[in-house]
């Protein structure tokens, strides 16, 4: 008998080589409940969670081509449908605390995946933690409702074997959830999963998802559900994620056994076998970073710590953003040294830049007068403000939770900075927080932090070329 990641992966290589309804229509059958129940226990609202299953069921027909051989198609299934159902309610919770203008409770819109949250959350998270063997023991037991004997089968190994592999691995989630102060015993853990998989997903959902594929490819699907899938996809690009749980699995006569490469998140929106060789970047846009200052310039200077040192950590930070995402890096210095305002600006038109970005720190007024990111855009160039409002809107969305402003430069300088002023690229100078600020500097001086504010940053800029359509969604 054929191993069930060995079964799914025949079906997906028929899909993808002749688009074949009967493939995904089985593939959909076989992991709809598991998929259904996942987006259930996040959201909690079943009609939702049924749009959020077609939504991870589209991106399996767009994705399918690029998977790498050996991945676990159920466990590519459970972790698109978690951060697809944890993408749309950030969204929705960031949405409704706009309309409410209650920004002083955005810290609410974090999604821990285990601290605060619902139990039913909290088992989402704790079968993410589980390797690929107990993984598939969960998933054959409670989603496929196989018994223990006919999971033997499939392994090669007897039914005590089956039932002791499928034991550990509910011990195993029992213990994450007692690690975050969630008390459940295994039987209780079997009984919840059992229950879900037993809330089947409605006739309705699986004839929808089925019909996400014709004769002539992917169906467009209901306007709603495209425009999550749309939301979704962005963020899958913009936020680096990669549901690739690969293995290579190797059946050992009699045994059954399963040797596991490591799973991985690569540095891609599509699986890591896209993205393990950097390739020509001749057809990705050329953007300049711009660490402020330098050298004998050091920038504003509070408590002994210098712009210039924070505002190369973080260009670094940017770099390495669009350096996993393909795209020509150019930076005006890369160690300590003064480069001219002059030299700045004639890069960008030199290589021919679609983007540049000057990264500094800011110190103005007195101490904790001032908080937060301010955007500057030169005002004779409409397309800058463009992109400043862009990368003000995803700076608001970091774990951060600050507010950003947009500001014409001609408020600090008559004529403007010289570097937005004289640019031929869409260019904006970014002052990322205030070092005379307390609680701004404390972030300015923390990596991860650091982190968040280049990844705000490269959000901004890669919404606003999806916008120009310079690359595509």
């Amino acid at each position: 008998m054929q191993s069930p990641d060995r079964r799914d992966w025949i079906l997906v290589k028929q899909y993808v080589k002749t688009g074949s309804q009967t493939a995904f229509d089985k593939l959909v059958k076989r992991h709809l409940k598991m998929v259904y129940g996942t987006c259930r226990r996040e959201m909690g609202d079943p009609h939702l969670a049924e749009d959020v299953v077609q939504v991870v069921f589209v991106i399996f027909a767009k994705k399918a081509r690029w998977m790498p051989p050996g991945t676990i198609v159920s466990r590519w299934l459970f972790k698109t449908a978690i951060f697809a159902s944890r993408d749309v309610v950030r969204r929705e919770r960031r949405r409704e605390a706009r309309e409410s203008r209650a920004r002083e409770h955005m810290s609410t819109i974090h999604i821990d995946p285990l601290a605060d949250r619902p139990l039913e959350t909290a088992v989402n998270a704790a079968l993410s933690t589980l390797n690929a063997t107990d993984w598939e023991a969960v998933h054959l037991r409670y989603y496929e409702e196989l018994s223990l004997r006919e999971i033997g089968e499939l392994w090669g190994t007897s039914e005590d074997t089956a039932q002791k592999r499928v034991s550990r691995a509910l011990i195993r989630v029992r213990k994450t959830l007692a690690i975050h102060g969630i008390g459940l015993t295994a039987a209780s853990v079997a009984a919840l999963l059992t229950t879900e998989a037993a809330r089947a997903a409605t006739d309705r959902c699986f004839d929808t998802v089925a019909h996400l594929i014709t004769p002539q490819g992917i169906a467009t699907p209901p306007s709603g559900v495209a425009h999550l899938t749309q939301g979704v996809i962005r963020t899958m690009l913009i936020k680096n994620f990669a549901v690739a749980a690969t293995v290579t699995a190797v059946g050992i006569a009699g045994t059954g056994t399963v040797i596991r490469s490591a799973e991985t998140a690569t540095g891609s929106a599509l699986p890591s076998s896209v993205s393990h060789s950097k390739p020509a970047t001749a057809n990705y846009p050329t953007i300049v970073i711009d660490p402020g200052h330098g050298g004998s310039d050091y920038g504003a200077v509070v408590d002994g710590i210098r712009e210039k040192d924070l505002n190369l950590a973080i260009a670094l930070k940017v770099k390495r953003e669009f350096d996993l995402r393909h795209w020509n890096v150019k930076m005006t210095r890369t160690t300590d040294v003064n480069v001219s305002v002059d030299d700045r600006a004639r890069l960008a038109k030199s290589t021919g830049a679609l983007y540049f970005v000057s990264i500094h720190c800011d110190k103005m007024g007195a101490r904790n007068a001032y908080e937060g990111p301010a955007i500057y855009y030169h005002p004779d160039r409409p397309q800058d403000l463009q992109l400043a409002h862009s990368v003000a809107i995803d700076l608001e969305n970091v774990e951060i939770h600050w507010i950003a402003k947009l500001c014409s430069d001609s408020t600090r300088f008559k004529t403007g900075f010289g570097v937005l002023r004289e640019n031929s690229a869409r260019a904006v100078l970014i002052e990322c927080a205030y070092m005379n600020n307390t609680s701004d500097l404390r972030i300015l001086k923390n990596t991860d932090d650091q982190s968040e504010i280049a990844l705000g940053i490269s959000q901004g800029i890669l919404h606003d070329a999806i916008s120009i359509k310079a690359i595509p969604e």
